[in-house]
């Protein structure tokens, strides 16, 4: 009998360093692709994204949305300064803050 492979409950990925109209479907593909069974939390690491424009917000709240329709916690991870950080609005958009470079991963959302 093969043995059966099982997804970490948490998934962590780490996006690029620019977020536009050129990479923002990769982006939502990058994450979408971690909605597997099994999968509750996905955590999307934002510390080297230095640029997000509106087209990788866009994509950033669709995944949100697929990814609340799985029943998987979509958390960011931003720097605690930085042009991302005041491009997405955390609270206002229902996205979850994992944590800020710097400090420990908490695992907790914000609503």
């Amino acid at each position: 009998m093969p043995a059966s492979v099982t997804p970490p409950p948490v998934v962590v990925i780490s996006l690029p360093g620019e977020i536009d109209l050129t990479n923002a479907g990769e982006v939502l593909g990058l994450i979408t692709a971690a909605l597997s069974p099994g999968v509750t939390v996905v955590i999307a690491d934002l510390t080297t994204t230095r640029f997000c424009d509106s087209a990788g917000l866009r994509h950033l709240l669709q995944a949100h949305q697929q990814a609340a329709g799985a029943g998987v916690q979509l958390q960011l991870v931003i720097p605690p300064r930085g042009p991302v950080g005041r491009v997405i609005l955390w609270k206002r958009h229902g996205l979850a803050l994992a944590g800020r470079a710097g400090d420990r991963l908490r695992r907790k959302t914000y609503a």
